[in-house]
């Protein structure tokens, strides 16, 4: 009995290794991830940025134009 205890147990432990490794290997990944995340993010608002300020100019430029 306490030899298939001790081989269960064995068991559990390599499997349990095994998730561990897989799920480190999963947080490394993610970190990457979410780094190129964070640049597309910040290079999307900056584009939303000029947009917003070209259409702000245009707009006062049109009023100007059309004031009278």
């Amino acid at each position: 009995m306490d030899k298939e205890v001790k081989q269960y147990r064995n068991l559990v432990l390599v499997h349990l290794d095994y998730i561990k490794e897989k799920v480190d290997h999963n947080a490394d990944q993610l970190k990457a991830i979410n780094g190129r995340l964070r640049t597309a993010e910040n290079n999307i608002w900056w584009i939303k940025g000029i947009g917003s300020t070209l259409a702000f100019i245009f707009t006062i430029v049109m009023g100007i134009l059309y004031k009278d």
